[in-house]
């Protein structure tokens, strides 16, 4: 047996844009229009109608308002957040205001906060299995059948913007990867070692973020149809990595593109800011102090923490001993099955002993790995 590994798409060879901003505004809009017809053609040619997943985000009312500018609109979007919040409501004022049927999937009460073993298997014990869970419920639960393929947002913010911490060419760094301060010096000889192979932050983020974790929520959805993205386009992500990081650096050159070529999608609130995304200023002022603020009301003074969160799981969990009760009985029932490697089985049972969901999840995933595979 011989293995070989060949690269047949590689971002880290492309060139910077060389052309004017405007010319790239243009460009990217041209692009965009080929990779949405490119998708939705494919309902078309399998005889099928159009479902567009929607939520309060950019990125999938501007893929959703571009097919409907391409006379390709679709018949139905789909939702799925806690009831009442931000991803609920507009997205649901979008639909109406198109008129494109409207599913709703609540996520509230988080019983699927259950289905470890499923989400574990589905993931190969590769991501952490909390990323797509509540995508489970909602293929689960949703009545629309009549469609061929899911088109989403998927990584339109981070290939435009959300990849790039600084406005100009760095170096990766720990940014988005660490998730445990506590334990990370065990694991940060092996991750340095990693960052040596890449050149940029950007394209480092988009490996690791984009293609190894978000991922998750498409192989949930191939369980009934294939998730597509006109972000993940070959032509796409070639001329959106080509950009200069000083262009898209805080989601400037986005938000410029659909302020000149998809102005509807402006006239919305932005789930991330909670302010409508028609000037560059708003995304900082929302992000430090809308936001944040509409965090803290609802999470330590009104005591409303379900209302801050497309899928707040620390509150599900808090408020549900049946959950609780079977993350207790998963991890006594498994705890067993590393025994053998006393400092992992200490970490393990010190992060199921903390009181923050998150920690506790991340405990039972390394065991649900073990189940799986030893």
């Amino acid at each position: 047996w011989t293995i070989s590994e060949k690269q047949y798409f590689d971002l880290s060879k492309i060139s910077t844009f060389s052309r004017t901003k405007d010319a790239a505004i243009d460009k990217i809009h041209e692009v965009f229009q080929d990779s949405i017809l490119l998708e939705y053609q494919k309902d078309t040619e399998l005889g099928k109608n159009h479902l567009a997943l929607l939520s309060g985000g950019l990125d999938s009312r501007v893929a959703m308002m571009y097919a409907i500018q391409e006379n390709v609109k679709p018949e139905n979007a789909l939702c799925f957040s806690q009831s009442g919040y931000f991803d609920h409501t507009i997205s649901e004022k979008i639909a109406e205001d198109f008129d494109v049927h409207y599913e709703f999937i609540p996520l509230d009460g988080g019983k699927f906060l259950k289905k470890i073993d499923e989400l574990t298997e589905l993931s190969e014990g590769m991501v952490f299995y909390t990323g797509g869970i509540h995508v489970s419920h909602a293929v689960e639960k949703m009545k629309y059948e009549n469609f061929a393929l899911f088109h989403s947002g998927q990584i339109g913010d981070g290939v435009l913007g959300g990849f790039n911490t600084v406005p100009y060419r760095k170096k990766p760094s720990y940014f988005k990867i660490a998730e445990n301060q506590k334990f990370f010096p065990k694991v940060q000889f092996s991750l340095d070692e990693i960052l040596k192979k890449y050149e940029t932050e950007e394209l480092f983020l988009l490996r690791n973020v984009a293609y190894n974790r978000t991922v998750l929520g498409a192989h949930v959805f191939q369980q009934k149809r294939y998730q597509t993205s006109s972000f993940m386009s070959k032509d796409f992500l070639q001329l959106a990595i080509s950009l200069p990081e000083e262009w898209k650096f805080n989601h400037r050159f986005y938000l410029e593109w659909i302020q000149k070529h998809c102005k509807e999608a402006t006239k919305y609130r932005w789930e991330r800011t909670l302010l409508k995304p028609d000037a560059n200023w708003k995304t900082s002022f929302g992000d430090k102090f809308v936001k944040r603020s509409f965090k803290l009301l609802n999470e330590k003074i009104l005591k409303t923490p379900q209302k801050s969160s497309m899928y707040p799981y620390q509150y599900y969990f808090d408020n549900d001993t049946e959950i609780q009760n079977y993350y207790k009985n998963y991890f006594e029932d498994n705890i067993h099955r590393i025994e053998d490697y006393k400092e992992l089985e200490s970490d393990v049972k010190e992060l199921f002993q903390s009181e923050n969901f998150y920690s506790k999840s991340q405990s039972v995933n390394i065991l649900a790995i073990f189940k799986l595979f030893f």
